[in-house]
């Protein structure tokens, strides 16, 4: 999204990125919530369960007791994403605006696709910010699985470049 020039629709992208990883790790620390997951759709009851385990506050509940650091670095880019275009807001429609001026003449253009050069550079930025995020929260859910490919050590140097 961000390569085709869709800066505040890549947040969306970003914040489900996130919320996935997240969710993992909630499962992963709490296996009962497996099924209860795989059976949201069947009825009602289960539906409410579903959305009752998982709601976000429980699921950043999750990442936090397991990871203080990385769960206010997740946090801020979680608000971050929601404040640019994960969510309709003011500042994810406005963003895109601009308003030209002069004594007789209003002049207002809306970007609906290209953002301008520093949104897309403030995308780029976010995406690499978000990924190594989502990746460190599944390293927590999967310890293990990041040593046998050694994606830990890739991971940590990474990170040392953000």
């Amino acid at each position: 999204m961000v390569m085709s020039g869709q800066a505040a629709e890549a947040y969306i992208l970003m914040r489900g990125c996130l919320e996935a990883a997240m969710y993992a790790l909630h499962i992963e620390i709490n296996p009962d919530l497996r099924m209860i997951w795989l059976n949201r759709d069947k009825d009602p009851e289960s539906r409410n369960a579903c959305i009752n385990r998982f709601q976000q506050r429980k699921v950043a509940k999750t990442l936090q007791d397991k990871s203080k650091w990385l769960s206010e670095i997740a946090t801020q880019l979680y608000e971050h994403t929601i404040d640019l275009g994960a969510h309709p807001n003011k500042r994810s429609a406005t963003d895109c605006l601009e308003i030209d001026t002069d004594v007789e003449n209003k002049t207002l253009t809306m970007r609906y696709e290209v953002g301008r050069p520093d949104q897309i550079t403030d995308a780029w930025e976010a995406t690499c910010h978000v990924g190594a995020c989502a990746l460190h929260i599944m390293q927590l859910a999967r310890p293990d699985y990041f040593k046998r490919l050694e994606i830990d050590a890739m991971l940590d140097e990474i990170t040392k470049e953000l």
